[in-house]
């Protein structure tokens, strides 16, 4: 009787240490930026992250070095206009922004790294080079979500002077 007794105690002492890991892992999200008031305030070291950002995106070696960092509420594009939050980095000289969907709960912005029903598209760094009409944008499409570069879900042509990419960093 008495190792049962044992037994049960260990056995709610792990259920309850389960429950308050879990508990604690959805709380400790690192928070990027907080919104009040429709405007944000970034709460990382901004140089630090467009530095890091930059390499871990493309390569130690290069070009690209971005001269700000902008957290925007925009709108998606398509069937339906849905607002959301992200974050804008942008080089002036090679003509490169990259951006990246920001979660928001409470006011507390943050990137969300759990996968979800929209494929991943919370994770992607989405990279626009070029002029005209090269500016990220989240479009929704048969209740899908996707990223490209300019006003209209197409995929870049030798007319358009933007270079796309997409980007997914695991940490």
């Amino acid at each position: 009787m008495e190792t049962l007794a044992k037994h049960r105690s260990i056995f709610l002492l792990v259920v309850f240490a389960l429950i308050f890991s879990c508990k604690r892992k959805n709380n400790d999200l690192e928070i990027f930026a907080h919104f009040k008031n429709s405007a944000a305030t970034i709460l990382v070291d901004t140089t630090a992250y467009k530095k890091t950002t930059a390499k871990r995106i493309f390569g130690s070696h290069t070009a690209v070095s971005f001269d700000r960092l902008k957290v925007k509420k925009q709108y998606t594009r398509g069937a339906r206009a849905m607002a959301y939050y992200s974050i804008l980095l942008e080089d002036i000289q090679t003509q490169t922004k990259v951006c990246r969907w920001l979660a928001e709960r409470n006011g507390a912005l943050f990137f969300d790294d759990t996968t979800s029903i929209n494929q991943g598209m919370e994770q992607i760094y989405i990279c626009c080079t070029g002029t005209n009409d090269c500016e990220p944008s989240l479009f929704v499409s048969e209740g899908k979500l996707f990223w490209t570069c300019g006003e209209k879900p197409s995929c870049s042509n030798p007319e358009k002077s933007c270079k796309i990419s997409k980007t997914v960093l695991l940490d």
